[in-house]
C-alpha cells in the first residue's frame, strides 16, 4: 500500500531539515556488495534527539501506528542532477554480514518506509514502486 499526503511538512520544517543536513552530507553507499553507480546521492542521519526530528517522527508514528522508539534516525538524502538510487528493497536480508548490526542499531527490520520531499524546485525525482506499478513525484499526483 502507498499512501500519499501532500504538504504534510511546513516550508520552515523542510528548510530546517535541509539546513541541518547540509552540514554533514556524505556520499551514500548501500549495505552489502557495493555496485558502482547504483546509488548516486549524498546523505546523512539526523539524531532522534533534535526537536525537528521528534516532530517528524511523531507525524510518521501517527500515520503508521508504529512507536517512535522502533524507528531509525531520520535519513536525509540529496540527489544532484542525474543522481539516483536504482531499484532496491527497503528491508534487511537475514544471513548478511550487516544484518545483526543494522537490526540492533537501527530499531529492527523495516516494516514501513516514510518519504518526505523537502523541496519542489527540481525535475524528475520520482519514487517508483514497481511491484505496485505506482510512481510518486513531488510535482504530480499519484499515478496508477
Amino acid at each position: 500500500m502507498v499512501l500519499e499526503i501532500k504538504n504534510i511538512l511546513t516550508s520552515s520544517q523542510s528548510k530546517e531539515l535541509i539546513e541541518i543536513a547540509e552540514k554533514s552530507l556524505v556520499q551514500m553507499t548501500t549495505l552489502g556488495k557495493q555496485i558502482e553507480g547504483y546509488r548516486t546521492a549524498q546523505g546523512t542521519w539526523l539524531s532522534k534527539d533534535l526537536d525537528i526530528t521528534k516532530d517528524i517522527m511523531s507525524i510518521v508514528s501517527d500515520y503508521t501506528s508504529l512507536p517512535i522508539e522502533n524507528m531509525e534516525d531520520l535519513h536525509i538524502v540529496r540527489y544532484e542532477i542525474g543522481g539516483e538510487y536504482k531499484e532496491h528493497h527497503d528491508f534487511f536480508f537475514p544471513n548478511q554480514d550487516y544484518y545483526e548490526s543494522v537490526c540492533t542499531n537501527r530499531g529492527g527490520q523495516r516494516l514501513k518506509t516514510a518519504l518526505f520531499y523537502l523541496n519542489d524546485d527540481f525535475e524528475g525525482g520520482e519514487t517508483h514502486f514497481p511491484k505496485l506499478n505506482k510512481m510518486i513525484n513531488q510535482n504530480q499526483d499519484l499515478k496508477e
